[in-house]
């Protein structure tokens, strides 16, 4: 079943990119028009400059500063100015494609917004978030952006050269809610809930797995990432075995049916195609090294490197080592965090206790990340357009895939 899947995908791909370009092609008219709409406030992003409304899949920037009161769960109705998201750079970037694929149908700058009301679920999730990140900024002062970032996706807080420092050593995946944090946080509810064995233990790891979802801002890697684990809950709760690819593609073409601009969307390709060499290239570099982390690093970055080098133009050599330094620290740091912010109502001292202990191990992680990515010395810079070379690195990539499969199965090494 899994070629079939696969070769599915594969055309479901295709047919994405030729129907955005049809559509790029009729829709292009410069367009701008006087809009109103009425939702809920789902999440928000502050900036000096400007806020950002996420009000359904409507996006509503403000460049005043008159509406800091309006908050995650309000009802509102807007006015403004509605953009044509087909035809919409910023210089030569395709800023509306970009929207697009992450699921904004409209972009919106605001004159006027009022609050007729309130959304009882997302006013109290948006309060557990807003309550969380309060209390981080209280026990951990001048990391709380990072950990708000980590543990919560709020980013508002982080400045240029913290990028520029997790970029430079290759571990900028860390500060996007990703399959990583999604991982973690599976296994801090095994730990505390114990094994997904009955019905109600796999009813209450998906629930919270799914308010999580939604409360960090339901992104591509996110879901796709709650998705696959809700599923792997599932068939190990119902003790069947799951192929890993075949489930992957299955989920991949669900998203691509229900956005087909998530194609473009960098946090797509990169989440899958992680975990997709995973799959397919763990397994075969463990022959000749025996470090989990090792070999899984370097199987994430096998299918990653080429998207992120076309994108970013530039490639840190030294990500594995950075990578291999912060990953297994990056699960104590949420848990302790987790903790610290749970204990913060039941006893205030102890929670400065573990927030201390918390700061400490994330200095450390700072500190050598700094000196692995040296100010970005250690990263190769491409210029022009690599896309040929990319297309040459894929078709190699998945050649070697399939000569490894079918020498494996040979071999009977593997059951795959």
């Amino acid at each position: 079943m899994r070629r079939p899947v696969v070769f599915f995908l594969i055309f479901i791909i295709i047919l994405a990119f030729f129907s955005i370009n049809l559509d790029c092609k009729s829709k292009s008219i410069k367009d701008y028009k006087k809009i109103e709409i009425e939702g809920t406030v789902k999440n928000y992003e502050r900036k000096e400059k400007y806020i950002k409304y996420y009000i359904d899949k409507t996006m509503v920037v403000s460049f005043k500063k008159v509406d800091n009161n309006i908050k995650i769960g309000d009802r509102v109705k807007v006015f403004g100015k509605e953009e044509n998201l087909h035809n919409f750079f910023i210089k030569d970037f395709n800023y509306g494609r970009q929207l697009l694929s992450k699921g904004t149908e409209r972009y919106i700058i605001l004159d006027k917004i009022n609050i007729v009301g309130k959304d009882k679920f997302y006013t109290a999730l948006g309060g557990i978030k807003e309550r969380a990140i309060s209390i981080n900024k209280y026990l951990y002062k001048e990391k709380s952006d990072l950990l708000n970032a980590i543990l919560l996706g709020e980013k508002s807080g982080i400045e240029k050269e913290t990028y520029d420092l997790f970029s430079d050593s290759g571990t900028s995946h860390i500060l996007a809610i990703s399959g990583l944090h999604i991982t973690i946080i599976c296994s801090i509810l095994i730990l505390l809930k114990g094994r997904v064995n009955s019905v109600s233990s796999f009813i209450v790891l998906s629930l919270v797995l799914i308010l999580y979802n939604i409360m960090v801002g339901s992104g591509a890697s996110t879901s796709r990432a709650v998705t696959l684990s809700i599923f792997s809950f599932f068939v190990f709760f119902i003790d069947k075995k799951i192929d890993k690819i075949t489930t992957l593609s299955i989920i991949a073409i669900t998203m691509i049916i229900s956005n087909k601009y998530i194609v473009y969307n960098i946090s797509f390709q990169l989440s899958f195609l992680a975990v997709l060499s995973l799959v397919v290239y763990t397994k075969y570099i463990k022959i000749f090294l025996y470090s989990d982390i090792l070999a899984s690093t370097l199987s994430a970055n096998i299918l990653t490197a080429p998207i992120v080098a076309n994108v970013f133009k530039t490639f840190s050599i030294v990500g594995i080592l950075g990578n291999i330094v912060a990953i297994p620290f990056i699960g104590v740091i949420i848990f302790l965090d987790i903790a610290s912010i749970i204990i913060f109502f039941i006893n205030l001292k102890f929670a400065i206790f573990i927030a201390d202990i918390n700061s400490s191990i994330f200095s450390l992680i700072i500190f050598a990340l700094e000196r692995i990515g040296d100010y970005g010395k250690n990263n190769i810079y491409f210029s022009g357009n690599i896309f040929k070379f990319v297309v040459v690195y894929y078709s190699i990539a998945f050649i070697l895939a399939l000569v490894l499969e079918r020498y494996m199965i040979n071999k009977n090494k593997f059951n795959i």
